[in-house]
């Protein structure tokens, strides 16, 4: 599953929305103030079956790669 993921520039997730991107209708996304990002993001397999709301707390964006990703909140889970 793929989702729009407002984050700020610790990689702490603010809000996502799931991506309709394969879906006819209007797409929605969040939109960043200044010190935030959007990017859309692939969720980890092992979180493949979680809400969007327990997404929140389970992930972060890893961003010091240099191309923003989920990994899990703990080092070593994503």
């Amino acid at each position: 599953m793929k989702v729009h993921v407002l984050f700020d520039v610790d990689g702490k997730i603010i809000t996502l929305v799931e991506s309709t991107a394969d879906e006819t209708g209007p797409q929605v996304r969040p939109l960043a103030k200044e010190g935030q990002s959007v990017a859309e993001l692939e969720v980890p397999t092992a979180y493949s079956g979680s809400s969007l709301l327990d997404l929140l707390t389970l992930l972060r964006v890893e961003v010091r790669s240099g191309t923003p990703r989920l990994v899990g909140e703990q080092p070593g889970t994503g």
